[in-house]
């Protein structure tokens, strides 16, 4: 099912938590956002930085824009922690820009400042790894939430997945 079909079963508390970008709360009814929030990506590795799954939207220039320098002039305004923030006001969303304001909504606070406090943001794993790592990685995420107590086994195979990968592109 995508997401739209599983929210459902998230404000119906049939699922506990969902990994949800704040798009989702607008498909929510509203009785069930004050049970709403965000929480930190689980730490997998201590040693390691905090990083955090955030989506994006972006702004881009045509190859062959008709007025490439207006078109610059315009993304750099519209890249303004104040233009920022009107937008994401607008969209019912939070900036992933640390020098963007908090939104005034409790929930959507509470996700900008965990993006505030991580060190690293990636967005969409599936979208953004190669497919062959995408795909592995989303078998080994369902066999650990079916089978939780074997993790040692799930990063073991996560880690040789990772390994073969890379030994292939090279």
């Amino acid at each position: 099912m995508d997401w739209r079909e599983a929210l459902p079963y998230f404000y119906r508390k049939r699922a506990p938590m969902m990994l949800m970008g704040q798009f989702a709360l607008a498909e929510m009814p509203e009785s069930v956002r004050e049970d709403t929030g965000f929480i930190s990506f689980p730490v997998m590795d201590p040693t390691l930085p905090p990083a955090e799954d955030a989506p994006t939207d972006i702004l881009v220039i045509p190859k062959f824009a008709q007025h490439p320098e207006a078109a610059r002039d315009f993304l750099r305004f519209m890249a303004e922690p104040a233009q920022q923030a009107y937008l994401n006001q607008q969209y019912g969303t939070f900036s992933p820009l640390k020098a963007v304001p908090p939104p005034e909504d409790p929930v959507l606070a509470q996700g900008h400042a965990i993006l505030a406090q991580a060190d690293g943001l990636t967005q969409f794993f599936d979208r953004d790894a190669p497919e062959a790592l995408a795909q592995g990685m989303q078998t080994l995420v369902r066999n650990f939430v079916r089978e939780p107590d074997r993790l040692d086994q799930w990063l073991e195979a996560a880690e040789h997945l990772r390994r073969s990968l890379a030994a292939a592109r090279r």
